[in-house]
C-alpha cells in the first residue's frame, strides 16, 4: 500500500497504540461481515453508436471491521475496515453480457463511527481501493489503478449474546476511475463509479 493509505490507518490506530494493552483489549470491538457488492460502470463508451459498459458484476464481499471508542462529549469510534469483493469484469453492449476475467477489489477505509438511537450506527471515512484482475487484460493492461475512495455505512446491530452482536450493514462508496491503458487510448478524465454494500455479520 502506499504511503496515503498507511497514513489513514495510523490516524485510526493512534488511540489504540496510546491505550495499555489491558485497556486495548476490553475496549476494541471487532466485526466481520459476508455479503454481496453492485457497482456501477468503470468504463462507458459507443462503439458503432452502440453502448457499450465495462462493470464487475455483483460480487461476494468479506469485511473486517475494528472499532475503538474516542474520549469525545459526543459517543464516537476510530475505525479502520478492510472490505474484499471477488466478482467478474463484465462487458455489456446492446443487452448482451460478455464475461472478460475475474476482477477483485481491496478497499481500505479509516473513518469515524456514531450512534444514532440504541440500534443504528452511522459510519463516514476515506481510503484506497486497489483492483486485481486474474491478468492484464483491456484497460488492466498496463497496471491496476489505486484510487481514492470515500464511504458511508448504516448499520444495524442488535444483541444477540452478552457478548455478541448481530449487524447487518447498507453501505455506499464512490470513487472515480481511470487507468494508464485508458489514458494512452486517449480517454481524458476519469468515470465516476457507484459502490452499494449490504451486509450480515457478527460483532464483538
Amino acid at each position: 500500500m502506499s504511503l496515503s493509505c498507511r497514513g489513514s490507518a495510523f490516524l485510526v490506530l493512534v488511540p489504540l497504540v496510546l491505550a495499555s494493552p489491558e485497556h486495548l483489549v476490553s475496549q476494541v470491538s471487532l466485526t466481520g461481515r459476508l455479503g454481496a457488492t453492485y457497482t456501477t460502470a468503470m468504463v462507458s463508451d459507443q462503439i458503432a453508436g452502440s453502448a457499450v459498459d465495462l462493470a464487475p458484476g455483483i460480487s461476494p464481499t468479506l469485511g473486517v471491521e475494528v472499532a475503538y471508542p474516542l474520549r469525545t462529549r459526543t459517543p464516537l469510534e476510530a475505525s479502520g475496515e478492510l472490505q474484499v469483493a471477488l466478482g467478474t469484469l463484465e462487458r455489456k453492449e446492446g443487452g448482451a453480457m460478455t464475461a472478460v476475467s475475474s476482477l477483485g477489489t481491496i478497499a481500505l477505509t479509516a473513518g469515524i463511527a456514531g450512534r444514532v438511537g440504541t440500534l443504528l450506527r452511522l459510519r463516514a471515512g476515506i481510503g484506497l481501493m486497489s483492483y486485481a484482475l486474474s491478468e492484464k487484460a483491456g484497460v488492466f493492461q498496463q497496471g491496476r489503478p489505486l484510487r481514492p475512495l470515500g464511504t458511508a455505512a448504516l448499520e444495524y446491530r442488535r444483541p444477540l449474546t452478552p457478548t455478541l452482536q448481530l449487524s447487518a450493514l447498507l453501505r455506499y462508496d464512490l470513487h472515480s476511475f481511470t487507468t494508464k491503458q485508458l489514458e494512452a487510448n486517449g480517454y481524458t478524465g476519469s468515470q465516476t463509479v457507484h459502490r452499494v454494500t449490504v451486509g450480515v455479520g457478527v460483532s464483538r
